[in-house]
C-alpha cells in the first residue's frame, strides 16, 4: 500500500512538472528562439554580453525567460518577463567587490577563507528599480571545508551550509559520479 502511494505521488509530481504547472518547468530554449523583446533588452541593457543558453520557466501561471550570459568574463544570468522587462539579475562579482558589511559577516564566522569559488550578487526588481536582494557565496576554508552562504546586503546571514563532499562522494558506489 505504501509503495503504491509513493509511486502515485511520484507520477503526479512528474505530470505537474511536465505540464509546467509546478514551480519552474525550466524548458531549454535556443538563444535564437528567444522572443524579440528579450533579445532587444539583452542588447540594450547588457551590451557586449554573449548569450550562452536560455530557459523558459513557468511558475504560478507566470512565464519568464532566464538568459545565461557572459560579460567581461563573468557569469550573468538575467530573468526577463516575456515583454523584456528585467525581473532578477544574478551577477558574478569578485570577492574583493563585496560590501564591507557582507565580508565582515563571512570573516566573523570563517576568519580563514582560503579561496572563493563563486560570488554572486542577486538583484530583484522592487518598486520599479533593481535592488540587491542577496549575496550568494561559495568558498573553501583553510581547513578544507566547502561552505555556501547567503547574506543580505545589511550583513545578516540568511543561510550557512557545509557543502564539503562526504567521504562516500568520491565517485565509487552510488555517490556522486557513481552508477
Amino acid at each position: 500500500m505504501r509503495r503504491t502511494m509513493w509511486a502515485a505521488t511520484g507520477m503526479l509530481v512528474t505530470l505537474i512538472v511536465l505540464a509546467g504547472i509546478g514551480p519552474s518547468a525550466g524548458q531549454k530554449v535556443s538563444p535564437d528562439q528567444l522572443p524579440k523583446p528579450i533579445l532587444d533588452a539583452v542588447k540594450a541593457k547588457y551590451p557586449g554580453a554573449a548569450i550562452n543558453d536560455a530557459a523558459k520557466e513557468t511558475a504560478d501561471g507566470k512565464t519568464s525567460y532566464e538568459v545565461y550570459m557572459k560579460r567581461n568574463g563573468k557569469g550573468l544570468d538575467v530573468t526577463f518577463s516575456p515583454t523584456g522587462a528585467v525581473e532578477v539579475v544574478e551577477q558574478e562579482i569578485d570577492a574583493k567587490d563585496l560590501p564591507p558589511v557582507v565580508r565582515a559577516a563571512v570573516d566573523k564566522k570563517y576568519p580563514k577563507v582560503a579561496s572563493f569559488t563563486k560570488v554572486e550578487e542577486i538583484s530583484k526588481m522592487t518598486g520599479g528599480r533593481l535592488a540587491v536582494d542577496i549575496y550568494e557565496l561559495l568558498f573553501v576554508t583553510a581547513d578544507k571545508k566547502t561552505i555556501e552562504m547567503t547574506i543580505a546586503p545589511d550583513g545578516k546571514v540568511n543561510s550557512d551550509t557545509d557543502k564539503t563532499p562526504k567521504a562516500d562522494d568520491t565517485g565509487k558506489g552510488k555517490g556522486k559520479g557513481g552508477n
